[in-house]
């Protein structure tokens, strides 16, 4: 099988929402939504003069415990770039080198070859036994799947699941355990740090001194448009209100990322909803979920008692007004209130099922997962990087997410 066939094979899952890899789970092939990313995968533009450094104001933390898997568009960015897994797609699907400089596939499984010129952020040289290490910290399925023989040979067996498919999940990245306890120990070509403010959240600097701009993430104060009107050079978002004011600036680009999350309803019973409906209840970039869902595969842990309630995580406005437009419309039936979890309670209701309905944020195109109830798809919903356009042109990942100031991937 070539390396264009199996890239084609991924592209719908992979380009859409990233694979995450979970042990006897139903794998969903129905993406969300289509994106449309430029077929050369280049945001174009005329560069402009080189920078020193780039201020990113963010749509969620950039934390070193969520590191190397992203849980934010802003970490998508920061863990594209200090990151690596064996090899990564580009946005249209295709199969590129990553830490490994080549791969064979076969009936039993799939060779890699590390890059000679591979290192850690400390200069230390990655070999074949550091890969299999940090499988073993990230995914010990992984991990047994795995034998390497020398320096740079690593084999995968096909086991109970595609080796590329494995190797492509975030978890599949490769690091190694701090000193310090604090950012894992990336190959990447920028390395993470924590600056001395705490206005900012984290600090990519590049391994080589001067071959890229140093990029601050700092946090957002609320509302996108207060971040574009103070002369921000990097904005995530997904307020619709936000964008169509950055649309009408023409200073700015706007580059989507991937559909890659939606909302789904935890209930004992899939429910037929209006779905462009919900689309207008909420103020983030969203579309109607064309999948068809999970089934439930395990009993309520918890014993229900009082009024019938549908939850949404505390803090979460799209939760908060998908809940509010489910029970206004109808669709849940009659006597259902909302309530918003703190995240210790959520965390307990979603194992146990002590919440009549859930309404829950997850990835797209994710693997179903044990669950004591149906979940039916409501929206899918995904960020957009509001940027100068003199940082153009940059390359977009496999996920629409900008390669800022990545100079081994300039056009």
């Amino acid at each position: 099988m070539s390396k264009t066939t199996i890239a084609q094979s991924f592209l719908a899952t992979i380009a859409v929402a990233g694979i995450f890899a979970c042990a006897h789970s139903v794998m969903r092939v129905s993406p969300p939504a289509a994106n449309h990313f430029p077929p050369n995968c280049v945001a174009a533009g005329t560069p402009g003069a080189p920078r020193d450094s780039i201020r990113v104001v963010e749509d969620g933390p950039v934390e070193s415990q969520d590191a190397p898997v992203p849980r934010s568009a802003a970490e998508r960015i920061a863990f594209g770039l200090a990151y690596e897994t064996l090899v990564k797609v580009d946005c249209q699907g295709n199969l590129l080198p990553g830490l490994a400089a080549s791969w064979r596939t076969g009936s039993d499984g799939v060779e890699f070859v590390l890059r000679k010129d591979a290192r850690f952020w400390d200069g230390a040289p990655v070999f074949a036994a550091d890969v299999k290490s940090s499988w073993r910290l990230t995914d010990s399925t992984l991990a047994e799947r795995t034998t390497v023989a020398g320096d740079t040979l690593i084999r995968i067996s096909t086991g109970s699941g595609d080796a590329l498919t494995a190797v492509l999940a975030p978890s599949a990245a490769i690091t190694k355990p701090a000193p310090d306890h604090g950012w894992p120990i990336g190959t990447g070509s920028r390395w993470l740090t924590n600056p001395a403010t705490d206005a900012d959240d984290a600090v990519l600097q590049p391994t080589t001194p001067g071959t890229a701009p140093r990029i601050t993430f700092a946090r957002g104060t609320g509302d996108a448009r207060d971040a574009l009107e103070s002369h921000a050079e990097v904005v995530i978002t997904g307020d619709r209100a936000a964008l169509a004011f950055a649309a009408t600036r023409p200073r700015f680009a706007i580059l989507p990322m991937a559909w890659n999350e939606e909302y789904v309803l935890i209930a004992p019973e899939g429910i037929s909803a209006d779905r462009h409906d919900l689309v207008a209840a909420v103020r983030t970039d969203a579309t109607p979920a064309e999948n068809d869902g999970c089934p439930a595969t395990t009993g309520r842990q918890a014993e229900l008692s009082g009024p019938r309630r549908v939850a949404y995580r505390r803090g979460d406005p799209t939760g908060e007004a998908l809940a509010a437009r489910l029970i206004g419309s109808g669709a849940l039936g009659h006597g259902v209130f909302a309530v918003a979890l703190p995240p210790v309670g959520w965390d307990r209701a979603l194992e146990t099922g002590s919440e009549w309905a859930m309404i829950v944020r997850r990835a797209a195109g994710a693997p179903c997962e044990p669950s004591w109830g149906q979940s039916t798809p409501l929206i899918a919903v995904r960020a957009s990087v509001v940027l100068d356009k003199s940082l153009l042109p940059v390359r977009l990942g496999g996920d629409g997410a900008p390669r800022l100031g990545d100079a081994r991937m300039a056009p």
